[in-house]
């Protein structure tokens, strides 16, 4: 009995050992923060939901669960704040690339949309067509008088950087009534964004359409980032992002999302102007095409 006994112990012994160690390996499920669209009609994020849930099912079995939530509104626009990082860890968010994300975020270097939101074409009021038919170049956009919208956001200084006349608004959803009202001429969306944000408004604004001829191109790379300092998440993040780089998800992905886009965009017969953009994040992989959207492709 003394021998049974003594092997019983030893045997409940090693598998409280294994529950400990796969608590400590892989402990509760991980909550991972994630910015929640604005709107009903806000589907800007959609792509980058389906990017982050499948990154990080890629490192389950290496890091362990996780759990997603929604951060608040006000808290994502406080996100560059220590006191607030320090509040919501493990957050995942998109971000411009500049010198701003890097000073003040964890920056996973991998190009998330291949640069294709840095091609812009306008939202106007369709009685403006012929005015932007007119212009032939970006001195003549920039002579025109006519003023772009914008939220608050990046593009607002590469706008003023190549002497384009901008207005800022304070609410995504309010920008397209500003441009109702009149308050601006156009409205620059990335060629992924604006086709389905027409769609979800036509109803509301009839007179909005997509202007014909003209298309900006500014360098303007979305990262994924997380709080400063939290290397550990970073690198989980950038692990499942290099992984469906390369077997080929992440282009899978990303054409469900652009393909119908690229083509109704028909940047190839358009007067694409390019813009400087001299705060763009200088530490991505310019020089490999395969994280960058090749001009022609999928039209």
């Amino acid at each position: 009995m003394g021998i049974r006994k003594t092997r019983l112990i030893s045997l409940i012994s090693v598998v409280f050992l294994v529950c400990v160690l796969s608590e400590i390996s892989f402990g509760k499920e991980l909550i991972v923060y994630y910015r929640s669209p604005e709107s009903v009609h806000d589907r800007r994020l959609d792509f980058i939901q389906e990017i982050i849930t499948e990154l990080l099912d890629r490192t389950v079995a290496s890091d362990g669960p996780y759990t997603l939530k929604p951060l608040p509104k006000m808290v994502y626009l406080r996100l560059g704040q220590p006191k607030t990082q320090q509040e919501y860890p493990n957050f995942i968010v998109r971000l411009t690339a500049d010198h701003y994300t890097a000073d003040h975020f964890e920056v996973i270097p991998i190009p998330i949309n291949r640069g294709i939101v840095g091609y812009r074409i306008f939202l106007i009021d369709q009685v403006l067509q012929n005015d932007f038919t007119n212009i032939s170049s970006l001195t003549d956009l920039q002579a025109s008088g006519l003023v772009a919208g914008q939220g608050r956001w990046t593009d607002v200084d590469i706008l003023k950087e190549n002497n384009l006349s901008v207005i800022e608004g304070s609410n995504y959803e309010g920008l397209f009534w500003m441009l109702k009202e009149g308050r601006f001429d156009y409205f620059p969306r990335g060629v992924n964004e604006i086709f389905q944000e027409l769609a979800d408004r036509e109803a509301e604004y009839p007179e909005m359409q997509i202007e014909q001829t003209i298309a900006l191109y500014y360098n303007l790379p979305r990262v994924l980032v997380t709080n400063k300092g939290n290397t550990a998440f970073a690198d989980r993040i950038e692990r499942g992002l290099r992984s469906i780089f390369n077997d080929g998800t992440h282009r899978k992905i990303w054409i469900k999302y652009n393909r119908d886009n690229l083509k109704k965009a028909k940047l190839g017969k358009r007067k694409i102007f390019f813009l400087k953009n001299s705060s763009a994040y200088p530490n991505l992989p310019y020089e490999d095409k395969e994280y960058w959207y090749q001009p022609g492709e999928l039209q």
